[in-house]
C-alpha cells in the first residue's frame, strides 16, 4: 500500500540522482518510503535529498518488524499504531534525524493519504459516510 500521491517508481528518478543510501533503503523499500513520505512530504516535489542521512541511518538500523507490518495498514490505523509507541526505544531511535514537528506533519499527512485512498477506493469509505 503505497501513501503518496505518485506511484513509488515515479521517486525511483528522484532516488537516482541521490546517495545509493537514499535510493537502497527508502524508494525500493514500500514501508520505509511510507514512513518517509508521512514525515518529509517535501519529497514530492524535491526529491529524496531533502531527507536528512542521519533520519536515513536510523530508519535502516531501527525500523522493528511491528512497525514494518503497521506501515502497510491504512495511513491513519498507523498513526494509531505510532501514538501508541512514541515514547519507547524503539521509536526513540527512529525519530533521530526528523524534525521536531515529525508528528503533526505525520498526522496531516495521513489523513492526505487515507482521503486519497478511500476516494481512488484503496480503501473503503467509513460506514458513517457511505451511501446505501
Amino acid at each position: 500500500m503505497n501513501y503518496a500521491p505518485k506511484e513509488t517508481k515515479e521517486y525511483l528518478d528522484w532516488a537516482f540522482v541521490q546517495p545509493a543510501k537514499a535510493l537502497d533503503i527508502i524508494a525500493v523499500d514500500q514501508a520505509k518510503f511510507n514512513l518517509t513520505w508521512l514525515i518529509f512530504p517535501e519529497i514530492d516535489t524535491h526529491g529524496l535529498e531533502v531527507v536528512p542521512d542521519a533520519y536515513v541511518t536510523a530508519l535502516h538500523s531501527f525500523m522493528d518488524k511491528e512497525t514494518r507490518a503497521a506501515l502497510g495498514s491504512a495511513p491513519l490505523d498507523f498513526v494509531g499504531y505510532w501514538a501508541e509507541i512514541d515514547n519507547g526505544e524503539i521509536s526513540l531511535a527512529l525519530t533521530a534525524g526528523m524534525p521536531e514537528d515529525y508528528m503533526a506533519r505525520m498526522v496531516i499527512q495521513a489523513h492526505k493519504a487515507q482521503a486519497r485512498m478511500v476516494m481512488n477506493g484503496v480503501l473503503p469509505s467509513p460506514s458513517f459516510i457511505r451511501h446505501h
